[in-house]
């Protein structure tokens, strides 16, 4: 009697890193659908703030400098909205730490799974928090259109400043995610997060001009991330000297990235090693 012989199973096919890349952004994306804290954070807060500080110092800070407030405030808060929303992104990666869902990724069929998995894990969240701050820099803009906010520098400049607020925008998360890959909890991420989100906010003259801060602490707001990017908007938005805040810009947002991209995608794959 002849054995009985089994074909064998035919191999699961593996995904390189794009096709990963894109399955996880899609979910990263419906997760932030259902997500109502990051509506919350990345345009109710921002709208809420632009619409009071109109109010209250609408006046007072356009005679500082004889220049239209709202044109200042709008892509501050655009900025704003942009790191504050990256919370919802945040506090989702550390969830995923601590759900198993990593143990999943290692088991997922990429070419290479320790390496790859990680990695398209965090270039997925960066594709979806591009996608936010987008939708995100519209609503907010809509808005500050109601409020006399107009592109006075052409057409070019304003398509320009919709992309270069989704690019400088998304960096932010970076800096979120750099932490989450290590914590424990969540207390331990956003408090901190929100703490410096807070101090860059205020710690830039998208609010209120360079002159009004004192002396000895300007040469710090002239050069901080958020300043920087704020400017950047400005220029495109309300005209003036551009190239050299736009590059500022892009240096710090590539700064940013590669630094706590790296630290993020080193702190997953440390995070998560299985003992020997």
């Amino acid at each position: 009697m002849s054995a009985v012989t089994h074909a064998p199973e035919p191999a699961q096919p593996t995904v390189g890193l794009l096709g990963a890349t894109r399955a996880l952004a899609r979910r990263d994306l419906k997760r932030a659908q259902s997500m109502p804290a990051v509506t919350v954070q990345s345009v109710v807060f921002p709208a809420v703030l632009l619409v009071t500080l109109l109010a209250v110092f609408g006046t007072t800070v356009g005679e500082l400098d004889g220049t239209s407030y709202v044109q200042r405030i709008t892509p501050a808060m655009i900025i704003s909205g942009a790191a504050f929303g990256s919370l919802g992104a945040v506090t989702g990666l550390l969830e995923d730490r601590t759900s198993g869902f990593f143990d999943r990724i290692r088991l997922a069929p990429f070419d290479r799974p320790g390496e790859h998995g990680f990695t398209a894990l965090a270039l997925a969240r960066s594709v979806s928090e591009h996608i936010r701050v987008l939708v995100a820099t519209f609503c907010i803009t809509a808005l500050g259109y109601a409020f006399r906010f107009r592109f006075e520098a052409g057409p070019i400049k304003a398509l320009a400043f919709f992309a270069l607020a989704m690019v400088f925008g998304a960096c932010f998360c970076w800096i979120g995610f750099a932490l989450a890959a290590r914590a424990s909890s969540m207390e331990a991420v956003v408090s901190p997060v929100s703490g410096m989100f807070l101090i860059l906010l205020f710690l830039s003259y998208g609010m209120v001009p360079l002159e009004a801060f004192p002396g000895w602490i300007q040469p710090v707001v002239r050069v901080a991330p958020s300043s920087v990017m704020m400017l950047a908007l400005q220029r495109l938005s309300s005209g003036g000297a551009w190239v050299g805040p736009v590059l500022g810009a892009f240096a710090w947002t590539i700064g940013i990235s590669a630094v706590f991209g790296a630290l993020t995608i080193r702190g997953l794959t440390r995070s998560t090693r299985s003992p020997a």
